[in-house]
């Protein structure tokens, strides 16, 4: 049973790890297409086009921790998408953060109560002092599912480390994130 149970966390820390790499890859690769498209006028753009990149960077660091095996790879990856569970414009102010796909359902109250749904990969929106009136707020279900996976991933890992305790009472646990560099689970 320890096995097939190392060989589920292995496999789901390198899917969790493939998909914020490439989120975050796709994500950079947006913002790099956007600053030559609408160029760098301001230093309020420049900041926005910073902090966007900032993200996706964090998404691509979260996918490289997970790849290698890291538990704090899945923490910071459950942070990277509490970042993106929910999207919104509410007096001029708005924020929309997507590294990987989104599945959005959400609510636009700009001119009438209307139920959206919208779908992307690797996006982003940061406005200040934009158009007031847009108003609406959206939840991201793929995110919820990625938090839900990252949730029953550290369960699995915390069952694997106390079987791995049990089974060496002297303390000298091996624990999936402290195994040598390149070696093996």
């Amino acid at each position: 049973m320890p096995n097939s149970l190392q060989d589920v966390l292995r496999n789901r820390f390198n899917a969790l790890g493939t998909y914020q790499i490439g989120g975050g890859a796709v994500g950079i690769i947006v913002v790099i297409m956007a600053v030559f498209q609408v160029g760098l006028d301001s230093w309020g753009m420049v900041s926005i086009y910073l902090v966007a990149l900032l993200f996706y960077v964090f998404s691509v660091l979260c996918g490289v921790l997970l790849i290698q095996k890291r538990a704090v790879g899945l923490n910071l990856s459950g942070i990277n998408q509490i970042l993106q569970l929910a999207s919104f414009a509410f007096l001029g102010y708005s924020f929309k953060y997507v590294s990987g796909i989104s599945f959005g359902v959400g609510v636009d109250v700009t001119n009438s109560l209307s139920v959206t749904f919208s779908a992307n990969l690797s996006s982003w929106a940061i406005a200040l002092g934009d158009d007031p009136s847009v108003t609406f707020f959206s939840f991201n279900l793929v995110a919820i599912g990625v938090l839900i996976l990252i949730a029953k991933t550290r369960t699995i890992k915390s069952e694997l480390d106390q079987l791995a305790e049990i089974g060496n009472p002297s303390g000298q646990a091996r624990k999936l994130d402290q195994r040598p560099a390149g070696g093996p689970l």
